[in-house]
């Protein structure tokens, strides 16, 4: 049911299967899986999953069940079914316009959950602020925006103020307003990458061992 050999990824490079490797080894492993609905290049998204959810374990253990996470343009929910395995987070909640998660099975998942919303919508940011009931300080994420919604989830960590982090991994490029003599010397994935960084004012790494080309992820934090 699950690809995950090396044949599911047409980006695959050498030595770069540590994150496919290390989440396999995970005790809970088989339970997501069990719950996630089946992806279509299980190795590139679990790589993705994986690449984030280690910025989000030193914020999560330094605060231990003091932050919320939050996963939006969530899809299959993988990374926030991994932190809700894994991580001391109060709560874990996917938000995707068309939730894909109707099995009972999520029931099973203890501080987890998953809605529908369109994030550009007017009054999601007032949703941002608003939920759950313990309104704790929250964590914010994406893995794979597309386009201009990347810039849409850096608009909303810096507009509403319980989002604390940023941990954002952009896809395919929006508008890149840089200048061209730099896009030019970065390429186009780099420069978008830095656009949005200047936007959150917060940092890009690029991770290697991310099984896509486009393996940025854009960090922002906010002072206490």
């Amino acid at each position: 049911r699950f690809p995950l050999s090396p044949e599911g990824d047409s980006l695959q490079r050498p030595n770069s299967m540590k994150y496919v490797d290390k989440f396999l080894r995970c005790r809970c492993a088989p339970d997501i899986l069990a719950v996630a609905p089946k992806m279509s290049k299980a190795n590139k998204e679990i790589s993705e999953a994986m690449a984030c959810q280690r910025h989000l374990k030193t914020l999560a253990l330094a605060n231990p069940m003091g932050l919320t996470h939050v996963d939006l343009c969530s899809g299959n929910a993988l990374l926030p079914l991994l932190t809700a395995f894994t991580l001391p987070f109060l709560d874990s909640l996917a938000v995707d316009r068309t939730p894909r998660l109707q099995s009972s099975a999520f029931t099973h998942v203890q501080r987890f959950g998953y809605v529908g919303w369109d994030i550009n919508e007017v009054n999601f940011p007032l949703f941002l602020q608003n939920a759950h009931i313990t309104n704790t300080p929250a964590v914010l994420t994406a893995v794979h925006a597309c386009g201009n919604l990347a810039r849409r989830i850096v608009e909303l960590y810096l507009t509403v103020d319980r989002i604390r982090h940023l941990v954002l991994m952009p896809c395919c490029c929006g508008r890149i307003n840089l200048p061209p003599a730099i896009v030019q010397a970065l390429g186009r994935y780099k420069a978008w990458c830095l656009e949005l960084t200047q936007a959150a004012k917060g940092t890009v790494t690029f991770d290697c061992n991310v099984l896509s080309p486009c393996n940025g992820i854009v960090t922002a934090h906010k002072n206490p």
